[in-house]
């Protein structure tokens, strides 16, 4: 009996050390596959595209060297990692090189807005909190990463102390018009404008803070994430030279993976690590139309709004009134929890919805005409009206 428990595990003993040996045979490839965004495994699956450009992070030079073996082009190269563009089929054979740990689509994000400052108690802060003294944004520097921003405009005469152009275009005009409503939102000088509302005065949140526009978004209002990671990768080395203390990301792109692996929300987490404080968008995913009906969504925060670390921001209606019984959450704003990670977001609510700030003459959205967006004319420049979170 002993004799026989003595074969069985002999043969039990072989049968697996020939299971590790197949394994240790088995060539890396076959044991490896890199994670893949949602959007970007979805499009392997069933491609709708002749090129794709993919963000991997890593070492650039190695990532270079692997990419040739699958005649992936190296399109951007960025401060830990590169963009990549090639086909559906050499995207999928590259995931099995043990050299690439993570794809993700080089997805387009797209401009969004938010906050204005009469209802959310600003003149108090403007009164100041005791031996505080009064509080505007005065040494402030915000780094504006969005579509550029008109300097001209007189509401933002002397607000922007640097510019940087990140889409490639060596362009600094605000060519869509979004960054320079925002920047007006944040850091505007108070101007009359007729009609403006009861004080017929237009105004920023914190006039007395500045700007460092780095542009990422098109005339389209479209830009990459790349640009973006790109964008934010220069705050980490220059900001501080600048006196950046805050980023504000009026952006971004639905959830496609968790956070932790998101690169958009991985920059920003850079950036929260070395000091600096983000805000983002929390998006404008709060509704969809279903055979007419608008029906509420949930679970439609954007990236890198879904970053826990990150500030993130809604859009609410005021009404029109300074009051606050009567403000709610606009419809479109979006709600989380986050897609995949489960984080509660946003963190804030503030007034998103039909604001009037600084227009970028000639701009995308100051020509549009479909719908013709409401302006105000007055000695100090055109406002234009948007909303957005």
């Amino acid at each position: 009996m002993k004799s026989g428990e003595a074969i069985v595990r002999r043969t039990l003993t072989g049968m697996l050390m020939a299971l590790v040996m197949l394994a240790l045979a088995a060539p890396a490839s076959a044991q490896h596959r890199a994670r893949l965004a949602k959007d970007l495994s979805d499009e392997l699956q069933a491609p709708t595209r002749a090129s794709l450009e993919v963000i991997v992070s890593g070492d650039a030079t190695r990532l270079q060297q692997a990419a040739k073996r699958y005649g992936l082009r190296v399109k951007k190269t960025l401060d830990d990692g590169v963009v990549l563009e090639g086909s559906a089929a050499a995207l999928d054979a590259a995931a099995g090189d043990p050299e690439f740990a993570h794809f993700s689509l080089d997805t387009k994000v797209h401009g969004q807005m938010a906050v204005t400052r009469d209802a959310i108690g600003a003149s108090a802060v403007y009164a100041g909190f005791d031996e505080l003294g009064p509080v505007t944004g005065q040494g402030i520097v915000v780094a504006l990463i969005d579509s550029g921003v008109d300097a001209t405009h007189p509401a933002l005469a002397g607000k922007v102390v640097f510019q940087k152009d990140f889409t490639g275009a060596n362009d600094l005009t605000d060519r869509f018009g979004h960054g320079t409503h925002i920047a007006d939102v944040i850091a505007g000088t108070d101007v009359a404008v007729p009609a403006a509302g009861a004080n017929g005065t237009i105004g920023g949140v914190a006039p007395g803070a500045r700007i460092v526009s780095l542009k990422v978004l098109q005339a389209d209002g479209s830009g990459s994430s790349s640009d973006v990671i790109r964008a934010m990768q220069w705050v980490l080395k220059n900001g501080r030279k600048l006196g950046v203390r805050v980023v504000n990301l009026s952006m971004g792109h639905p959830v496609f993976e968790s956070y932790t692996e998101d690169p958009l929300c991985q920059a920003a987490q850079k950036l929260v690590d070395a000091g600096f404080i983000v805000v983002a968008s929390a998006g404008n995913y709060g509704k969809v139309t279903v055979d007419g009906k608008e029906i509420m969504v949930y679970g439609g925060i954007a990236s890198p709004g879904n970053l826990p670390d990150a500030i993130t921001v809604g859009a609410l209606n005021t009404k029109g009134t300074v009051a606050r019984g009567d403000d709610v959450v606009t419809t479109y704003s979006s709600r989380g929890p986050s897609a995949i990670d489960m984080v509660m977001k946003p963190d804030l609510v503030a007034p998103g919805n039909r604001l009037y700030a600084a227009m970028a003459p000639g701009s995308t959205v100051a020509t549009r005409t479909t719908p013709v967006l409401p302006k105000l004319t007055g000695a100090s420049g055109t406002f234009i009206e948007m909303s957005g979170a």
